[in-house]
C-alpha cells in the first residue's frame, strides 16, 4: 500500500510538472516554437495515460477513470494556458464548456431515475433507507470518494423528493434532533425564503440581464433548494440512535454520519452552550442549538463526507430531550 501511495504521489508531481512546463512555454515571450496546441493534446491523449499505466500499474477501471479525469483537467488547463490568438482546436473545446451544465443536469436526472426505479424494490423489502442506498451505491461505485459522493447525492434526492414514509434506522433507542432550538422550523423558514426568492430573482435577471442568465440562475437556485428541502425532511426523519454496541450520530442529509463504538466514548454531559469552535471537536448542528457534548477516547477517528477518517476529541450535537439522551447513553457506558 505504501509503495502504491508513493507511486501515485510521484506521478501526480510528474503530471503537475509537465503542465507547468507547458504553461511556461505558452507564456514565454519570443518563443521560437510558437504556441502549438498539439504537444499538450498528445500528452493528454497518449503520454499521461500510458505513463500512469506503466508507473502506477492501476486496475483497468481505475486507469480509465483517472485518465478521463486527467483529460478533463488538462482540457481546462489548456483553455487557461493557451493564448487566445493561438487557439485552433481549443476554440471548439472551449465551446464544449457551454454544454457541461446540461450534461451535469442529465447525470443528476439519471441518478434520480435510477434511485426511483432501481432502488425502489429494495426499499420495499428493507425499510432501512441508509443501508439500502449505501449497499446499492457501493456495489456500483465502490467505497472510495466517488462512491461517497454518489451516496451523498442519492440521499439528497431520496429525502428531497422520494421519501413517502418514515424509514427505519439502526439502533434500539432513537432521539430526534428536529426540535432542539427550533432546528427544523428554522430550516423550513430558509426553504420558504428561497421559494419566494426564485420568481423575483428570475424576473429581475430576465429584464436587467438576459433570459438565458435568468433561466440558468433559476435552475441553479432550484437545485440548491432541493438540498435545503432534503436536509429539512431528513432532519425530521433521521434520529441519533443508541444501538447494542455503538452510537449512531445522524444529522440531516448534508453531513456525514458517524458510528461510534461505546468503547471509544469516555463521557457524556449536557452543555448549556458549546462555546467557541475548537480543533478536534466535531459539531453536528443545523439551525438549532447544541446541548450535548460527548468526550471521546484519545485516538478516535470519525469519517468525513468523502470517507476519510479524521481525529476527533469530542462530538457536540443537539437533541430534543438532552436529559433523557445523556441518561440513556450514560447507562450504555457503564
Amino acid at each position: 500500500m505504501v509503495r502504491s501511495l508513493g507511486r501515485n504521489n510521484g506521478f501526480t508531481l510528474l503530471f503537475a510538472a509537465a503542465l507547468a512546463g507547458h504553461l511556461s512555454l505558452y507564456r514565454m515571450p519570443g518563443n521560437p516554437l510558437g504556441h502549438p496546441e498539439w504537444p499538450l493534446l498528445l500528452d493528454l491523449l497518449v503520454t499521461f495515460p500510458v505513463a500512469f499505466l506503466l508507473i502506477c500499474r492501476p486496475a483497468w477501471k481505475d486507469w480509465l477513470k483517472k485518465s478521463a479525469g486527467m483529460l478533463m483537467l488538462g482540457l481546462a488547463f489548456g483553455s487557461f494556458a493557451i493564448p487566445a490568438a493561438d487557439k485552433l482546436a481549443w476554440r471548439e473545446i472551449d465551446r464544449l464548456r457551454v454544454i457541461m451544465p446540461a450534461l451535469f443536469a442529465v447525470a443528476e436526472i439519471g441518478l434520480a431515475a435510477w434511485l426511483l426505479l432501481g432502488v425502489r424494490r429494495s426499499l420495499q423489502a428493507d425499510a432501512n433507507t441508509d443501508r439500502v442506498l449505501a449497499r446499492a451505491i457501493q456495489r456500483r461505485f465502490g467505497q472510495g470518494a466517488a462512491g461517497r459522493l454518489m451516496e451523498f447525492e442519492a440521499r439528497v434526492w431520496f429525502y428531497g423528493l422520494f421519501m413517502r414514509k418514515q424509514p427505519a434506522f439502526e439502533g434500539e433507542q432513537h432521539f430526534s434532533t428536529a426540535h432542539a432550538g427550533g432546528n427544523a422550523s428554522n430550516q423550513l423558514a430558509w426553504v420558504w425564503l428561497m421559494v419566494f426568492d426564485i420568481p423575483i430573482a428570475h424576473m429581475l435577471l430576465h429584464f436587467l440581464w438576459s433570459p438565458l442568465a435568468a433561466w440558468v440562475a433559476t435552475a441553479l437556485t432550484a437545485w440548491g433548494l432541493l438540498y435545503l428541502l432534503a436536509d429539512y425532511r431528513a432532519t425530521l426523519a433521521r434520529p441519533v440512535s443508541l444501538g447494542a454496541a455503538a452510537l449512531y450520530v445522524r444529522c440531516g442529509a448534508l453531513a456525514s454520519d458517524a458510528v461510534v463504538p461505546y468503547a471509544a466514548i469516555a463521557a457524556v454531559a449536557r452543555v448549556p452552550h458549546p462555546g467557541r469552535r475548537l480543533p478536534g471537536k466535531r459539531y453536528f448542528r443545523h439551525q438549532g442549538v447544541m446541548n450535548v457534548e460527548i468526550t471521546l477516547q484519545p485516538g478516535t477517528l470519525l469519517p468525513t463526507l468523502l470517507g476519510s477518517d479524521k481525529a476527533a476529541s469530542h462530538i457536540v450535537l443537539g437533541v430534543d430531550d438532552p436529559a433523557e439522551f445523556v441518561a440513556a447513553l450514560g447507562a450504555k457506558l457503564h
